[in-house]
């Protein structure tokens, strides 16, 4: 016999062995015992099963919606693993999460000066980006689940399908359709003055630019702190170039962020590209 993985959506509620067999109109046998506790479970085309309660809540996790995830389900899906937090170095936070499924991932975050080393900054800006790929993977496994698995390739719409000689698959032998960017590439692209994403990035319309160092004068400067300290230099001083990016602040608004740093998947990833 082959394997297989198999992914529902489904929708169930608490039911024993005896409630189910009276809900169905049978008769329990007498070698089965009415109050086991287990879950009437439906599924999209009407199909209704019983299965117990061990089974049922080791292979289920609910959600709250059925045509999206929610902050709430990364939140539960989180919660139920293990967390660790690490200093490694003088300036990097490690965190280390174990999940109830056994699959293990980390994530870090590291500061410029030592000085401004925070555990606990650290381990939110991480956290939040391990939180990012549960999001991603528990969307996927939604989309299995409502779509399924489609053994063949799935055409899109025809005014937005792709030319036939992208939409060609690639062999296995053969170069890659969009050539491997690495995160050296990407800082050689921001040092010509070009702009780069991620395609693993989940926030749209994100991107990376590198600000060169220009000197700051005192009449521009609205920050107190920043105006003192030129002023303290003559009335102008040196701003040293840096990477910023565009994203989005938690509510939405459009932000930049400057002094971006990169994680350890940054680093590593090879999906890189230039922004036009």
């Amino acid at each position: 016999m082959k394997n297989y993985l198999r992914v529902h959506l489904v929708q169930a509620e608490p039911m024993t062995r005896g409630e189910y067999n009276k809900f169905r109109g049978w008769e329990i046998p007498a070698n089965e015992n009415p109050d086991d506790p287990g879950y009437l479970v439906v599924y999209p085309d009407g199909y209704r099963s019983w299965c117990p309660k061990a089974s049922f809540e080791k292979q289920g996790f609910e959600i709250q919606r059925d045509d999206r995830i929610t902050p709430e389900d990364v939140g539960d899906f989180v919660t139920r693993g293990g967390v660790r937090f690490q200093k490694i170095g003088e300036k990097t936070t490690l965190v280390s999460r174990r999940y109830s499924t056994g699959i293990e991932d980390y994530e870090t975050s590291s500061c410029v000066d030592p000085a401004n080393f925070d555990l606990e900054l650290g381990a939110r800006i991480a956290a939040a980006r391990l939180d990012d790929r549960v999001w991603m993977f528990l969307g996927w496994l939604l989309a299995w689940a409502k779509n399924g698995v489609d053994h063949k390739t799935a055409a899109l719409p025809e005014e937005v399908a792709a030319p036939a000689e992208v939409a060609k698959p690639v062999e296995p032998d053969s170069e890659p359709a969009v050539p491997a960017m690495s995160f050296g590439d990407a800082i050689e692209a921001m040092k010509a003055g070009k702009k780069v994403t991620r395609r693993g990035w989940n926030g749209k319309g994100m991107f990376l630019w590198l600000k060169p160092s220009t000197n700051i004068k005192a009449e521009w400067c609205k920050d107190e702190m920043l105006k003192g300290l030129v002023e303290d230099n003559g009335g102008e001083i040196l701003g040293l170039g840096t990477i910023c990016m565009y994203t989005h602040d938690s509510t939405g608004r459009k932000a930049i962020l400057t002094g971006w740093l990169a994680s350890q998947t940054d680093m590593l990833a090879l999906d890189w590209q230039v922004v036009d």
